[in-house]
């Protein structure tokens, strides 16, 4: 049976109140130079904006391993990018902010390497 693997960020609400229309954008990835921001979307929706309450964790979609279709794809409402694009760069950074109505935003920097095989992919966090 082939099954869908993602790749997710987590957002967790510290405050005593709702985080509101709460947005995780991948800003940038490193090798390529004309990067427009992306929206990312929330994990089980098709929502790109969300608000989250205290003691309730959501994620939102990075990365989807593709096992039927033998593709790894950045998880975007508009613009589907898979990975054969970047692929060249075998490895890369990808930048994300996440972002919402009351604090600063907070950034976060992966790094993702590719192996020799469609599905060979590993990821971590990066500075």
């Amino acid at each position: 049976m082939a099954q869908a693997i993602y790749l997710r960020g987590k957002v967790i609400a510290t405050s005593k109140t709702p985080i509101k229309n709460c947005t995780a954008f991948l800003i940038g990835i490193d090798g390529i130079d004309e990067f427009n921001p992306i929206e990312l979307v929330w994990s089980t929706t098709s929502q790109t904006t969300i608000d989250i309450h205290p003691g309730i964790d959501r994620y939102f979609d990075i990365l989807n391993i593709d096992e039927l279709n033998q593709r790894i794809t950045l998880t975007t409402k508009r613009y589907p990018l898979t990975l054969v694009d970047i692929q060249d760069l075998r490895s890369f950074v990808l930048r994300i902010r996440v972002t919402e109505d009351n604090t600063t935003p907070a950034k976060l920097a992966i790094q993702i390497q590719l192996g020799d095989k469609w599905d060979e992919i590993r990821a971590r966090k990066a500075h």
